[in-house]
This record gives structure tokens, sequence and C-alpha cells, in this order.
């Protein structure tokens, strides 16, 4: 009545497109890691803040919520749409307008009593020209994984996409 996984007759193609299915979610895996950390912003913004800014606690503790917020929302972006390079493809205005706003808010709270209340200090003006070359690198990096694993597997990512739809 029940077969057993070994009794049951599989062809070569059945095997290749495990195999490949496997692959595809390895791959998918990493892609989503090195989506998050692949640039490893957290590596150059210990050394940026610590030895370039000599930063105390408020300053580090200020600069990094404004680099995480502006990378965590920023990256919406890259990772929205399979189009390469992202801005190829605009955004609704919803999308747009909220992220914006989002990244203002992070970067102006630390000037405000909010921030204050938080233990936030005002960092200085440089940080900000740091904070754009550093987002914009690790927005370029995921970029290019992007790329990468879209040109790999894009055969596959439709023959998924068709496969569920038709169900």
């Amino acid at each position: 009545m029940f077969q057993s996984r070994r009794s049951r007759p599989t062809t070569s193609m059945h095997r290749i497109s495990r195999l490949q299915e496997m692959g595809y979610r390895v791959h998918q895996e990493i892609y989503h890691d090195l989506r998050a950390d692949q640039f490893d912003l957290r590596l150059h913004s210990f050394f940026v803040l610590l030895f370039i800014f000599k930063a105390d606690v408020s300053l580090f503790q200020t600069s990094w919520f404004i680099e995480s917020i502006c990378t965590q929302t920023l990256v919406i972006f890259v990772i929205r749409t399979r189009v390469v390079p992202f801005y190829n493809s605009r955004p609704s205005r919803l999308l747009a307008a909220s992220t914006i706003l989002i990244v203002l808010v992070a970067c102006i709270l630390p000037f405000t009593v909010i921030g204050s209340i938080f233990g936030f200090v005002p960092p200085p003006a440089s940080f900000f020209a740091v904070l754009v070359a550093l987002v914009g690198g690790y927005l370029a990096i995921v970029e290019l994984v992007k790329w990468w694993f879209f040109r790999r597997y894009s055969a596959f990512v439709e023959r998924k996409m068709i496969r569920i739809s038709g169900n």
C-alpha cells in the first residue's frame, strides 16, 4: 500500500530538478544572508566611529541608530524589484515618500528634545558624508548580489512562479 522512498521509481530528470531546487534554496538563503551583512557594514561602522570620529557612547549610539535606519529602509528599493539597476524601476509614491520620511526623521531626531530623551547627541556634519558613502556602498553590493542571483536562477524562479500561479 505505502511505498518507501527507495522503491519509488525516479527518473534522472526528477533527481536533477530536486538537486536544482536544493541548490536554488541554498543560494536563496545565501542571497538573503548576504543582503543583510555582505558589506559587513558593522565592521566599517565600528572602525569609522571609533577611530575616525573617536565616538563616545552617546555619539556611537546615535550614529548607529541613524545608520541602521538608513540601511534598513533604503535597501527596500533594491530588493523590491528584479530590475538592475534598481533606480530604473520607479517605486510607488507612497513607498518613496514613507521611506524618505523615515530616513529624515532618523537624521533629525538627534537634534530634537525627543532625541535627548533617548540619549542621542547631534553627530558632526562629517558623519553624514561618511553615512552616504557607507550606505551607498552597501546598496551597491546588494545590487550586485541581486544581479548575480537573478542572472543565475532567473529561469528557475520563473518556472516556480508559473507552477504556483497555475495551481
